[in-house]
């Protein structure tokens, strides 16, 4: 997260903008963002502390324009993007950057 890395096992990473932040995240433990505020946020999903693991980097709130890499140390791994419905495989050795979009989202909101 930013220039800080760390070695973490845990059952996930959650990250989402301030529109994504009002279900999954926040029931994860997550804050719930203002919708125009341009951040994004990360949560990892019951990190494991152990021997080996001892993660400080559990819960952050960056710039939108921030990139977020995760390593993928794990032979088998899921990523799931909660918006476009899809399910991607993952294996030792990728790499997942999440970046910010340059379109905007539009929310329509009933009164």
């Amino acid at each position: 997260l930013g220039k800080k890395k760390e070695m973490q096992k845990s059952s996930g990473v959650l990250v989402s903008t301030p529109a994504g932040s009002h279900a999954w995240t926040k029931s994860a433990g997550g804050d719930v963002l203002p919708r125009t505020q341009e951040k994004i946020q990360v949560l990892v999903r019951e990190p494991y502390t152990g021997r080996l693991t001892q993660p400080k980097l559990v819960h952050k709130v960056l710039s939108l324009r921030k990139n977020v890499l995760v390593n993928v140390f794990s032979e088998e791994m899921l990523l799931v993007s909660d918006s476009i419905s899809g399910e991607y495989s993952l294996t030792t050795g990728d790499i997942v950057e999440i970046t910010a979009s340059d379109e905007h989202f539009w929310l329509i909101e009933f009164t």
